[in-house]
C-alpha cells in the first residue's frame, strides 16, 4: 500500500504518464480505495441519464488514514440510470458509473486520466462534542480535514482510534468526527460493468452536496 500511495502521488507532478494497459497503469492501480465527496447534490426527481457528477478527491485511502493528493484532483462520472419511487415503482433507483480523474495545474490545463471504479459505501461527515452532535464544523474546524472523515482501514470502513482523528478547539470541548451511513439506501451492481446502482424503497434519492462516497478503482490508464 505504501508504493500504491507513493504512486498515486507520483502522477501529479509528472509531465506524462506511461504508456500502459488501461488495468495495469501504475499510477493509480485496480484495487486503489479513493475517498471522494460530491460538488453537488444529486436529486433523483431532477436528474436524468447523461448528466455528468463531480467529485472531489479528498485522498487515499489506507490503513493509516487518509493520503491526500498535492494537486486537487476530480473524479468525474456520469448517471446512467433514473427511476424515481411512483405508486407503480416500489423503489427509486440512480446509477453512476465513473469515467475519469481530473488532475489541476497550475501551468496550464488540467490533465486526465481514465479512472473506473465502483462505490462501496455512501456515508455523511456528523461532528459530536461531548454527547451532542451537529452535522455541522466548530468554528476553526478544517473543512478539509473534516471531509477525510475518521481513520479507516484499506476498505475504507472507519477504525476505533486511540484518541479521534479530528480534534478542534470549541466552547463545549473537544469535537469527533465519525462517518454516518446515509439512510434508508442500498448498493448494489448495475447490469453494466463499473455501475453502481443505488436504490431505497423509503422515497427518492436525493445525495446531498458534501456527500462522501468511498470508491474502489477497477482500471487505469492514460
Amino acid at each position: 500500500m505504501k508504493l500504491g500511495f507513493v504512486l498515486f502521488l507520483g502522477f501529479l507532478t509528472a509531465t506524462a504518464f506511461p504508456q500502459n494497459k488501461p488495468d495495469q497503469s501504475p499510477e493509480l492501480p485496480k484495487g486503489s480505495v479513493l475517498r471522494v465527496v460530491l460538488s453537488e447534490q444529486i436529486d433523483v426527481a431532477n436528474s436524468k441519464v447523461g448528466d455528468i457528477i463531480r467529485t472531489r478527491v479528498v485522498g487515499l485511502v489506507g490503513v493509516h488514514g487518509i493520503k491526500r493528493p498535492r494537486n486537487p484532483l476530480t473524479l468525474l462520472g456520469h448517471i446512467t440510470e433514473v427511476q424515481a419511487r411512483t405508486v407503480d415503482e416500489e423503489e427509486s433507483r440512480l446509477g453512476l458509473t465513473f469515467d475519469k480523474i481530473l488532475i489541476s495545474s497550475v501551468t496550464g490545463e488540467p490533465r486526465s486520466l481514465m479512472v473506473t471504479g465502483v462505490i462501496k459505501r455512501v456515508v455523511t461527515v456528523e461532528t459530536s462534542f461531548a454527547n451532542n452532535i451537529i452535522s455541522r464544523p466548530a468554528s476553526g474546524d478544517d473543512p478539509v480535514a473534516r471531509a477525510a472523515g475518521p481513520m479507516v482501514d484499506s476498505n475504507g470502513r472507519p477504525v476505533a482510534p486511540e484518541r479521534a482523528p479530528l480534534e478542534v478547539p470549541s466552547p463545549i470541548g473537544v469535537s469527533r468526527t465519525f462517518d454516518k451511513p446515509v439512510k434508508h439506501i442500498h448498493l448494489y451492481p448495475g447490469n453494466s460493468a463499473n455501475v453502481t446502482v443505488i436504490a431505497s424503497k423509503k422515497g427518492n434519492i436525493v445525495l446531498t452536496s458534501e456527500a462522501v462516497m468511498i470508491v474502489e478503482v477497477t482500471g487505469s490508464g492514460s
